[in-house]
Order: C-alpha cells, then sequence, then structure tokens
C-alpha cells in the first residue's frame, strides 16, 4: 500500500513477486498437468482492483489488472484444449488481509457491510469453475464498481480529475509568475510545462 513515489524498490519488487510472478511460475511449472487432466481449471485470485484504479495502490493494482490480462490470454491460449482459466475478483472479503499493513498506519480494515463472506466467496468460486466462467466478481460493492466502470468508463477518472485542474490552475499561475507570460493552454491540457 502506498503511492508509486513512497514505495521503495524492494516494496515493489515484493507486492510483483507475491501477486503476479508467483502465479505466472505456478502455472507455467504444473500447464503441461492441468492441459493432460479434463477436470483441471485454473482460478486466479485477482481483485477488483484488478478491474478499476484508485490512488496510493499502484502497485496493487498494477499486479491485479495483470492477473486479468494473464487469466484471459490464457483462457485464450488453452481454450482448445479444454482447461478452463477464471479471473477472480471478489471485492472486499471478511478476512485480515487489511491488519498486516507495514506502513505502521492503524487498521484499515473496511466496513463489515461492505464485505462478503469468504464462505460466499468460495462459493462462488467453485460455481465460476463448474460453469468455466471467465471472470467472477463477488461482493455487492464490486460488482456496482465494475458495473459502474464498464456502463461509465471515464467516471472514476473524472472524479480524482477534480482535484487536479485546481491543481493545474494554481500551477499555471507558479508558471506565470515565474516567466511572466501567461499560458494560453486550457487548465487540464496534459502538454503543458510544468
Amino acid at each position: 500500500y502506498g503511492t508509486v513515489a513512497k514505495m521503495t524498490t524492494e516494496e515493489w519488487d515484493r507486492v510483483l513477486a507475491v501477486n503476479l510472478l508467483a502465479p505466472v511460475q505456478l502455472i507455467r511449472e504444473f500447464l503441461p498437468d492441468l492441459r493432460a487432466q479434463p477436470e483441471a481449471h485454473i482460478l486466479n485470485v485477482s481483485s477488483v482492483y484488478g478491474l478499476i484504479a484508485t490512488n496510493r495502490a499502484t502497485a496493487y493494482h498494477c499486479t491485479k489488472f495483470a492477473l486479468v490480462g494473464l487469466s484471459e490470454a490464457l483462457r485464450a491460449e488453452c481454450d482448445r484444449n479444454g482447461l478452463g482459466v477464471t479471473a477472480f475478483c471478489p471485492g472486499f472479503m471478511q478476512t485480515d488481509l487489511f491488519s498486516p499493513a507495514e506502513d505502521g498506519k492503524p487498521d484499515r480494515r473496511p466496513p463489515a457491510w461492505l464485505c462478503s463472506s469468504t464462505a460466499r466467496g468460495a462459493d462462488k468460486a467453485v460455481k465460476a469453475i463448474l460453469r468455466d466462467r471467465r471472470m467472477v466478481v463477488v461482493s455487492p460493492l464490486a460488482q456496482v464498481l465494475y458495473a459502474t466502470r464498464r456502463v461509465f468508463p471515464g467516471l472514476l477518472d473524472s472524479l480524482y480529475r477534480i482535484g487536479r485542474r485546481r491543481k493545474l490552475r494554481e500551477r499555471k499561475e507558479r508558471v506565470k509568475d515565474r516567466s511572466g507570460v501567461e499560458d494560453k493552454r486550457p487548465p487540464g491540457d496534459e502538454r503543458r510545462a510544468a
């Protein structure tokens, strides 16, 4: 957990190793055996954060988006062999995932009403495997977030940009004050000089 600039190289390496490189290596090692088993199915545990992005969790998002992409690519690659692949994107679950945060900040556990039980998650995972579903999203909040992103793809980006427009205006004023020349480009133009 943390912004790109605040996370150390070691923290990035750890998140990438655990959340992405380990699943890739396991799949590569077991793929020949899995293809030989008619009942085999790969369930990649991603996250709703592999479907939508928020701030301050870029490394985590990077790995979870990659797992969704890996699942889709594997599904396309293995489908003719009969090997099923599902991306499991549960959303918040009633687990201790948020307790061991290493940043020294208090427990960030989401409220219980936003979480689904692990039993519900397991049930949805088994049904997804049996039905050979491409993806499964479990918690109601995750379903709403994913549906919102699909229907209104720019909504979250627009919400994040609200504060950005103010900062761009402030930056424009600082550039004008330093140079004495007013920047005529409209606020929000990413090509402006900083």
